[in-house]
């Protein structure tokens, strides 16, 4: 899982000593790395959805767009799950989780916890 769109931008701006928010969106885009569609399904079948985009989730007081990618993707950079029946542009999200870097922190509990969510095998990040 990584934190992507607008919330990733300014996660990186503060990095960077600027202490001011461009975000316009209240939302939180959260890109996925997944098998498969039941392994999506799973965790999202336990989210109560937020509209009708197919992606979009309530998650602790905070709406969410679970953006998935990998081994799911119909062509390089573009999903469509069969609830949404329009393309979800997620290019160079396999890139970047690829060569990401994992942070370590003190932290004692998860921000979020997902629950029996089958994340890609080794195999596929080869």
């Amino acid at each position: 899982m990584m934190v992507v769109g607008a919330r990733c931008r300014d996660i990186f701006q503060s990095a960077l000593g600027h202490e001011f928010s461009l975000r316009t969106t209240a939302d939180i885009d959260l890109g996925l790395a997944v098998a498969n569609w039941p392994a999506y399904d799973e965790l999202s079948d336990t989210l109560p959805a937020a509209g009708d985009t197919g992606i979009r989730f309530q998650i602790a007081n905070t709406l969410a767009d679970l953006m998935p990618f990998g081994a799911v993707e119909d062509q390089p950079g573009t999903v469509t799950r069969a609830v949404r029946r329009e393309p979800i542009n997620v290019w160079g999200f396999t890139e970047a989780f690829e060569s990401s870097r994992f942070p370590r922190t003190e932290a004692t509990q998860p921000l979020v916890e997902l629950r029996r969510f089958e994340l890609l095998t080794p195999s596929y990040r080869t």
